[in-house]
């Protein structure tokens, strides 16, 4: 035979579990037509009828979702929260880019930015678009005639720059022209007489070659005299 503690404790426990089981289903789908449904068609907590299996029956009905009605508002005023936070963040206005980069950069440098940094550093930001705005629009005009005459004079002198080096690019080009014109005359000059050189040995070798010195005799004994 079955107590009935034991019975009054596991529908206890059962009740427990489907207030979680409903409560994580809510925070997941705040704003769900389902949910809403569910609550327009919620039961009230004394038309619940606990059977001895455990289970709660509604107008002899199963059903697992069966929160009780503080849960239930306790749900809505979540819901509610949620929805202020979400129309709060469409309105909140963007970051700028340079916003957006400081923060990384301090965030790269800072791993535990406090929220006093982070407030801190707006400001800064502000201030300094601010100073910016302020300098452009309360310039002197004499101020920005000179500051666009030193960048003139400043893109001329970048141009002269660029021509010089052009002009001693092209001069150490021509010296080197030069000196290789000046090596190749003289590789030449030296070849032709080289060949000039080979044909005169030449020629004298073959001049040798043809004396046979058949004539020898007339001058053996020769003293310069003619004998009358």
């Amino acid at each position: 035979m079955v107590k009935r503690g034991s019975i009054a404790q596991r529908q206890q426990r059962i009740a427990g579990l489907n207030k979680a089981r409903e409560a994580k289903r809510r925070l997941k789908h705040p704003l769900s037509a389902e949910t809403e449904q569910s609550d327009a068609d919620m039961p009230l907590e004394q038309d619940i009828v606990h059977t001895r299996s455990g289970r709660q029956s509604f107008g002899g009905s199963y059903d697992e979702r069966g929160p009780q009605r503080a849960t239930t508002e306790a749900l809505r005023a979540i819901r509610a929260k949620n929805i202020r936070i979400a129309a709060a963040a469409k309105k909140k206005k963007k970051p700028s880019l340079s916003e957006r980069m400081s923060y990384i950069s301090k965030k790269r440098f800072d791993r535990n930015p406090t929220e006093q940094d982070a407030a801190e550093e707006q400001v800064d930001d502000n201030e300094g678009r601010a100073d910016n705005i302020a300098d452009v629009v309360n310039e002197d005009p004499e101020l920005t005639a000179l500051k666009e005459t030193n960048k003139k004079l400043l893109e001329q002198q970048k141009n002269l720059v660029k021509e010089i080096h052009c002009l001693k690019t092209r001069v150490k080009r021509a010296e080197e022209r030069e000196i290789r014109t000046k090596k190749n005359m003289e590789r030449k000059l030296k070849r032709l007489q080289d060949k000039t050189r080979q044909a005169a040995d030449a020629e004298s070798e073959s001049s040798n070659s043809k004396y046979d010195g058949s004539d020898d005799y007339q001058l053996v004994g020769f003293s310069g005299v003619v004998d009358e």
